[in-house]
Formats: structure tokens, C-alpha cells, sequence
């Protein structure tokens, strides 16, 4: 019942803090949605003009699809890129299950882990956007003036310790002895 309670009150409290670190940032959010909302109007915008210039330019994309065919078949018969492919099996088979199309685990889940890693980018970008904001700094720089004021060599001494059981030696030794002692 105390470890129900306890988790309880760290799972609010986690709760209310994400609301209220993600409140403050509402402003640094809106301005980044816009900029997504600007750039998926703009490419499907593309995507239209694409799609009609395609549509009525038939034949020059066949002329166009002729020439590329010819010059992916001149550099596939070509004997020093024959050879580099002999040399590479590996690297080439590879591509082949990447551009795979049959399958989910080719060409699909390849453009869905460059999504992934653009969409993880800009969620970076947006966590540096919150962190260097000027409310966080601020508040970090108080804290730090506070704490500068409140300075005591024993609670320094004190506060090392519990900055150790950080390290990542503890944390894994920690872990460990609880999962036994859990296991048991």
C-alpha cells in the first residue's frame, strides 16, 4: 500500500509538470506547428502541380522513363560496375531488401525510418527552442542564485554523494540487485 501510494503521488506530480513545462511552451509549439502545417500544404501543393504536369505531359514522361531505362541498363552492363557489384554482394543485397517492395521490411519500413528520424529531428528542434527559451533561463539562472545564497560545504558534500548514485555504474548495480531481490 505505501509503494501504491507513493507511485500515486510521483505519477501526479509527473503528470502536473509535463502540463506545466508543456503550458509554458505552448507559444514555441504553435510556431512550429504552423511552420508543419506551411510545409504539408506546400507539399501537397507539389504534389498537385506534380500530378497535372504529369498528367498532361504523357508522352515526354515516357520519353523521359525510355531514357532512364537506357542509361540504368548501360551502367548495369557496364564491366568495372559489374565488377564492383561482384566484389560488394553484401552491400547490394542489402539495397535489394531496402527497396523491396513485396514486403514491409523494405521499401516501406526504410521510408517510414527516414520519417521517423526527420520527425525525431524536429521534435529535437522543439526541445531546444523550450530549453533556451528565455522563462527557462531565467528561472534556471534564480535557482541558481538561490542556491548560490543557501551554499553550505556539509550539504555540498552531502549533494556530491547523491550526485554519484547518477553514475551509470550504480544505476546498472541498483538494477540488478532490485530485479533478484524482486525475482526472489
Amino acid at each position: 500500500m505505501l509503494w501504491n501510494v507513493t507511485s500515486a503521488f510521483l505519477w501526479a506530480a509527473a503528470h502536473l509538470l509535463l502540463g506545466y513545462f508543456f503550458g509554458g511552451a505552448i507559444k514555441t509549439i504553435e510556431i512550429w506547428l504552423s511552420r508543419t502545417g506551411i510545409f504539408l500544404f506546400s507539399f501537397f501543393l507539389l504534389l498537385v502541380v506534380i500530378w497535372f504536369i504529369v498528367k498532361k505531359s504523357g508522352p515526354l514522361f515516357h520519353f523521359l522513363k525510355s531514357i532512364l531505362i537506357s542509361i540504368k541498363n548501360a551502367i548495369i552492363t557496364n564491366p568495372d560496375m559489374e565488377h564492383f557489384v561482384k566484389n560488394h554482394p553484401t552491400l547490394f543485397q542489402l539495397v535489394r531488401q531496402r527497396l523491396n517492395r513485396e514486403n514491409f521490411s523494405g521499401l516501406s519500413l526504410t521510408l517510414l525510418f527516414f520519417a521517423f528520424i526527420y520527425v525525431l529531428y524536429l521534435f529535437f528542434g522543439i526541445i531546444q527552442d523550450i530549453i533556451t527559451s528565455d522563462v527557462i533561463v531565467a528561472a534556471d539562472t534564480r535557482v541558481a542564485n538561490l542556491f548560490f545564497a543557501f551554499r553550505d560545504t556539509e550539504l555540498v558534500k552531502v549533494f556530491t554523494w547523491i550526485t554519484l548514485l547518477g553514475k551509470w555504474q550504480i544505476v546498472v548495480s541498483a538494477t540488478v540487485v532490485l530485479s533478484i531481490i524482486l525475482w526472489l
